[in-house]
């Protein structure tokens, strides 16, 4: 039985510098603007870029270039690539150590390239040399946020509001640290925050959206990103949200068109091929799938969820070393992704390695004790493993129920793995009931496999199961 993974994604918001320098660039590079100015559309300025400001290149036009954050064009002779804008700011400090500009732009220069503890030193010494920047408190709530340091991260974004009470990008940041903490009405007020500050900014429309549709809200969801599109209908990221709502819906065709439509405005985003690589995924298509996988990797090495989609893949093939392999990556990016640990679990079920796979599904509930896939996956273990040491009837039950109990007792799997524990623990009664009701709303390519379970149960015999089930939602 195969289970699907959501995505969510993250924006951060970025810092101002002084420099200049020409520096050829593609559709989908990220860039640094390396001075102050203005935006265009035809001969009208409509906005300004600030030096320092990291984005992505939307679009190019010959010597022009269009942003993701910032409306209108620019001059493709004021962004350069990181390398080069990392030797341009180390180069302003070693001119001036005293440059609290220079090291706050470097630090977000080294945090685009995976930098993270250089990235950290650069904005504490910006702070220290000038401690009342609000954006250097908001960039440094990013970089902690990337490392999985939550709490940190809210103190800093704390301060930055503290300082600048009226600042969107601060109330949005701490809006999607709240996210990944699974915190999504808290998450929402923060957006709702940084909206009534600049209506204008498509990103808050999508981090909202995303938050919604983590929370189930996808009628909202849909709304936001299309509100975003309509700001600027360049931007990937929207488009991605809206097939991850319709796929949530089991509309595949709508998801898999909104996926492509992501790849068609940026051809460099990972987030874009790992969205069409999972809905190739529930299209059945698996070598497809890995193909858009091995292709998000290539663009975004750094997003975990990419390496917990191909190891499920790898899981439905039987490969279960590729797939602890691509896990174990996705945790040192995420240390703390219960998805992770619930589906490296289901790759030691595989090769019978069930201390380890025990050992995984222990850690995922203690991490995440109301995601109801760990806790599904932990009941399924403990009542169907073939090892007697590591079943456990009582404890099955528990699990089970607290899962089907997180899910309003509409999710089939789970109502399933809950006659297996109630098998396990020798209530055969209650394991028939329970199987009964599991069928009666499972797809139909999977009420075979009901029905045989449920057979076993009206003769008084527990399911055992060399396999275990799988997270379906992003850590």
């Amino acid at each position: 039985m195969n289970n699907n993974i959501q995505i969510a994604f993250v924006v951060s918001s970025l810092i101002f510098a002084n420099a200049t320098i020409s520096n050829a660039q593609q559709k989908g590079d990220r860039v640094v603007v390396t001075a102050d100015v203005n935006t265009k559309i035809s001969t009208k300025i409509v906005d300004k870029a600030y030096g320092g400001h990291i984005d992505t290149i939307m679009e190019v036009n010959g010597k022009w270039c269009a942003l993701g954050r910032v409306k209108g064009w620019l001059p493709t002779q004021y962004v350069m690539n990181m390398d080069q804008a990392e030797k341009l700011y180390t180069a302003r400090i070693e001119k001036n150590k005293d440059d609290f500009d220079a090291f706050a732009t470097r630090g977000m220069i080294r945090f685009e390239k995976d930098q993270y503890e250089k990235a950290l030193a650069d904005l504490a010494e910006s702070i220290r040399l000038q401690p009342r920047i609000p954006v250097t408190f908001n960039n440094r709530g990013v970089v902690l946020k990337s490392m999985g340091r939550y709490p940190e991260a809210l103190v800093n974004l704390d301060a930055a509001i503290k300082l600048h009470p009226s600042y969107a990008d601060a109330y949005e940041n701490r809006g999607l640290v709240l996210v990944s903490m699974g915190q999504y009405a808290k998450a929402i007020e923060n957006f709702n925050k940084a909206i009534s500050y600049r209506k204008d900014n498509p990103w808050s429309f999508i981090n909202r959206g995303t938050a919604k549709s983590n929370s189930g809200d996808h009628e909202g969801a849909k709304r936001d990103f299309l509100t975003a599109l309509k700001m600027n209908k360049k931007i990937s990221d929207a488009y991605v949200g809206l097939s991850v709502v319709y796929l949530a819906e089991g509309d595949l065709v709508k998801a898999m068109k909104f996926a492509e439509q992501a790849i068609k405005k940026n051809p460099k985003s990972g987030l874009a091929y790992n969205q069409r690589g999972w809905t190739h995924y529930k299209n059945g298509k698996l070598e497809d799938a890995l193909f858009d996988f091995d292709k998000a990797i290539r663009f975004a090495p750094k997003l975990s969820i990419v390496f917990n989609n191909r190891a499920i893949c790898y899981n439905d093939q039987g490969e279960y070393k590729k797939a602890i392999r691509d896990l174990n990556r996705a945790l040192a990016l995420q240390s703390n992704s219960a998805v992770a640990y619930t589906n490296r679990a289901t790759s030691y079920m595989g090769l019978k390695d069930f201390e380890k796979a025990n050992a995984d599904l222990k850690k995922a509930v203690k991490l995440a004790p109301k995601f109801g896939d760990a806790a599904h996956a932990f009941g399924w273990f403990l009542a169907t493993c073939p090892d007697d040491n590591y079943r456990n009837g009582e404890s099955a039950v528990e699990h089970a129920k607290r899962a089907c109990e997180i899910a309003k007792w509409e999710n089939w799997s789970y109502i399933d793995t809950l006659a297996a524990a109630y098998a396990e623990s020798g209530d055969f009664d209650k394991a028939i009931e329970l199987s009964n009701k599991a069928i009666e709303i499972a797809p139909a390519e999977e009420i075979e496999g009901c029905k045989n379970r449920l057979a076993m149960f009206e003769k008084k015999q527990p399911y055992r199961s060399d396999f275990g089930k799988s997270a379906q939602k992003s850590g």
